[in-house]
């Protein structure tokens, strides 16, 4: 790979075999990846909170389905191709709806009861040793949480005890690995850097207060309505300001910590039903080759850094049949993987682009980057604006991966915008 600190980051789904892993291992290794993430363990899915943690999918298969022996030979292969596999926690499926259940409901090993466990923290802690604990009874030390179905400000009263809750179970997760790998995978809207959205301004203040225990943030730029042109995903994000340059500066918004370059990384998905990529159900996205291009004209630009240091995740790769788009994948993650270095010359023409990096905005940006909502842009922020206690489909919709539905459909209040309606 020509940039050594370039991330290359896929799921894989949703059966496996011990041989599916193993001829997919050269293929990743032939293609650039950096890192295999299996999906998921699962909290909560069906209302069923007694029975706590449990196993579907790839990450079923790796813990109940192999072998000591199947393992270790895996483990051994990834070694030698330089590749690091994780588990994923969480999903579309999982804390039946909303993430504070965990800690709410009576059921929830996790829930607050005053005795066992007697707080926010206490709670994260227990949730974070259980998940660091089945990695490294599996041989692994990442885990990434694709948190979803997170409460908004109408729904959840004491908001700081989400963002510490989700900063203590990262903090317990890296402690317990012994500094290994936490990423988190959050939808776009949850990075959104206003205090009047209808997260607030969640994972900045999770960046803030405990970014030393997140190693990147595999950012969903798919289904939310938007990021089907390069300036969406990239530059200026109108909808939520989280695009890759955006994160970088913290919109301007003053006293947020900005997002490191190298913690940004774009995902993308395959079954997608706006954004990132197109397919048989996203008809507006761009495609893969597209979105390759779209990196390479970063090398230039303010997000030099992050072309040079970021990443890309790409959801899902069909490890047992293709599904209908690995050979798209294995040409984008060869295509990305292959881009070239900038030049020392050209880090040195656009050394001056560090200060765009700034609280100060580019002033060409100041329109679009200003530290007040566009009340141009408030009727598309439902997020912003919303003050009931339902969901929109343009503040955050997921697709179900069994049926390609969105699973909040009897919600949608905004069907012209979701291209799956």
């Amino acid at each position: 790979m020509s940039r050594p600190n370039w991330k290359q980051i896929t799921f894989v789904g949703y059966y496996m075999n011990s041989q599916n892993m193993l001829d997919f291992i050269d293929i990743a290794k032939n293609s650039g990846i950096t890192h295999i993430l299996l999906e998921f363990i699962t909290l909560g899915v069906g209302n069923n909170w007694s029975n706590g943690l449990q196993y579907v999918d790839t990450v079923a298969n790796w813990i109940n389905d192999f072998t000591d022996t199947d393992r270790t030979n895996i483990l051994n292969k990834l070694k030698e191709a330089n590749i690091t596999m994780g588990l994923s926690m969480g999903g579309a499926t999982s804390f039946n709806g909303d993430f504070s259940y965990t800690w709410t409901n009576q059921f929830s090993p996790y829930f607050i009861d005053g005795t066992n466990i007697t707080n926010i923290e206490a709670s994260a802690i227990k949730f974070g040793t259980d998940l660091a604990n089945i990695a490294k009874n599996c041989g692994l030390s990442y885990i990434d949480l694709d948190i979803e179905h997170i409460p908004t400000v109408s729904t959840y009263q004491n908001y700081d005890d989400i963002s510490n809750y989700l900063g203590y179970l990262s903090k317990t997760i890296k402690e317990n690995l012994n500094n290994g790998i936490v990423s988190h995978s959050p939808q776009s809207p949850y990075l959104y850097p206003y205090i009047n959205g209808n997260w607030k301004n969640l994972y900045y203040v999770i960046e803030q207060n405990f970014g030393n225990y997140i190693d990147w943030y595999n950012i969903q730029y798919y289904n939310q309505g938007t990021y089907s042109e390069e300036t969406q995903v990239f530059t200026n994000d109108n909808y939520y300001s989280a695009s890759v340059y955006q994160l970088q500066i913290a919109n301007n918004v003053q006293g947020l910590t900005h997002f490191p370059p190298q913690k940004i990384v774009v995902g993308a998905g395959t079954d997608s039903g706006s954004g990132l990529c197109r397919n048989t159900s996203n008809t507006t996205g761009p495609s893969w080759i597209t979105l390759t291009t779209w990196i390479d004209n970063q090398k230039n630009t303010n997000n030099n850094e992050w072309y040079n240091n970021g990443g890309i995740m790409t959801w899902i790769y069909g490890i047992n049949s293709t599904m209908g788009y690995n050979n798209d994948l294995i040409t984008f993650w060869k295509n990305s993987s292959n881009l070239s270095n900038l030049s020392n010359s050209t880090n040195s023409t656009n050394s001056s682009n560090s200060s765009n990096l700034s609280n100060t905005s580019n002033t060409s940006n100041t329109s679009n980057l200003s530290n007040s909502s566009n009340s141009t842009n408030s009727s598309n922020l439902n997020m912003n604006v919303h003050s009931n206690q339902t969901y929109n489909r343009i503040d955050l919709q997921e697709t179900n991966e069994l049926n390609n539905i969105c699973e909040i459909c009897d919600l949608c209040e905004m069907p012209n915008v979701c291209k799956m309606s």
